[in-house]
Formats: structure tokens, sequence, C-alpha cells
């Protein structure tokens, strides 16, 4: 978990976006935490990618299981585990199964 927090706080510094490191490394850390528990195959882990236009940034986080992403109803609440689907960590999230 660790390292991916790393990733992000390095890549954010060399785009000149330090301004989004708490928010990012926020869905980060949430995304990691989902894909090591309910999508990481055991002594697997799991792949972080980023992207940026202007100020927004693009987290995506990739698990090993072949299963493809289950269907969640948005969040009703702001308990904690809402942090990625609730300003102002992201206007808006999703999954999709990629093509590898």
């Amino acid at each position: 978990m660790g390292q991916a927090r790393d990733f992000v706080l390095r890549t954010l510094a060399a785009w000149n976006l330090e301004g989004r490191a708490d928010d990012v490394r926020l869905c980060v850390s949430e995304l990691a935490t989902n894909a090591l528990a309910h999508g990481t195959r055991r002594d697997r882990g799991f792949h972080v990618a980023m992207s940026a236009e202007d100020d927004i940034v693009r987290v995506e986080v990739h698990d090993s299981s072949p299963a493809g992403p289950g269907s969640v109803a948005p969040p009703t609440t702001t308990s904690p585990d809402a942090a990625c689907t609730s300003s102002p960590c992201s206007a808006m999230t999703g999954a999709s199964r990629s093509a590898e």
C-alpha cells in the first residue's frame, strides 16, 4: 500500500500537481485496499496507473482477478467507505473490465 501512495506523490510532483496529493492519495488507498481485499489473487499484486489532463487526474487500480467488476449502488452516506465516490475525490467513478 505504501508503494502505491509513494507512486502517487512522486507522479503528482513530476506533473506539478502536488495540490491534488491528499485527495488522490486517499482514493488510491481506498481503491488499492479494495483490490487487495476483493480482487487480487494470492501472491499477486495490483497495478496503479495515473494520467492527467489540465488539473484532472485519472487513477486506475487493476487487480489480478479474472472476474469482472461487480455492480454497486451509489453510496447514500458520507462514510469513509464512500470516500472515493464523493467529492472532493472524484466527480465520477466507475469500473470496467480491461482488455487484458
